[in-house]
């Protein structure tokens, strides 16, 4: 539809991962391959890897897809509790192995945080992952989806935007030391093995 021609965008690899998180059910495939599009693009890649078909099986429209396609009827996913940042500790811990967010707020150290594998959801409501009180941050701000040491942000929609680096995007690959605007709250992307970065 795009006007790609004679291109093997989905290596062999990314379709084997594809099959295997599909089931080869159409529907989920369109969904899945849909968001690796958008992650390849984002990290302006002109062939999806299998790594961003294990990104895009960590986005909320797959979650989604996959409830109403497999699960029971009526039945919804258990929201895992909220790592709140609202008040600052008495001392920022050292950074913890794999990826994790330096969190300040108006520059003084907030938190740091460990980053998981899969989805990392931030807003101001209880049932994200990451809670930031301030009436500049939505309820929903953005999303974090680590796969196979891979990390990408994207804005939910939010109504104050998303800011990285001090441009305003909608969706990008985090690399270590990337600063991400939420409102007045700075989050610093860290990688195990580098140099913190002072905020």
């Amino acid at each position: 539809m795009a006007g790609a021609t004679d291109q093997d965008i989905f290596g062999a690899e990314a379709c084997q991962s594809v099959f295997r998180f599909t089931d080869g059910v159409p529907r989920l495939i369109n969904v899945l391959c849909d968001s690796a599009l958008h992650i390849a693009f984002a990290r302006a890649s002109p062939q999806v890897s299998a790594a961003d078909v294990a990104a895009a099986a960590q986005e909320p429209v797959w979650v989604d897809a996959v409830a109403r396609a497999r699960a029971p009827a009526g039945s919804t996913p258990a929201a895992e509790p909220a790592a709140s940042v609202q008040a600052p500790p008495v001392e920022v811990p050292a950074v913890s192995p794999g990826a994790s967010l330096r969190v300040s707020l108006r520059g003084k150290p907030v938190a740091v945080l460990p980053l998981p594998e899969g989805r990392f959801t931030i807003g101001r409501a209880s049932d994200n992952d990451m809670q930031l009180e301030s009436q500049v941050v939505s309820r929903h701000h953005c999303l974090i989806t680590t796969a196979e040491s891979v990390a990408t942000i994207e804005d939910l929609g939010s109504v104050n935007g998303l800011m990285v680096n001090g441009k305003a995007t909608k969706r990008q690959a985090l690399a270590h030391g990337d600063q991400i605007q939420v409102g007045e709250h700075l989050l610093v992307y860290e990688t195990a093995g580098s140099k913190s970065i002072t905020v």
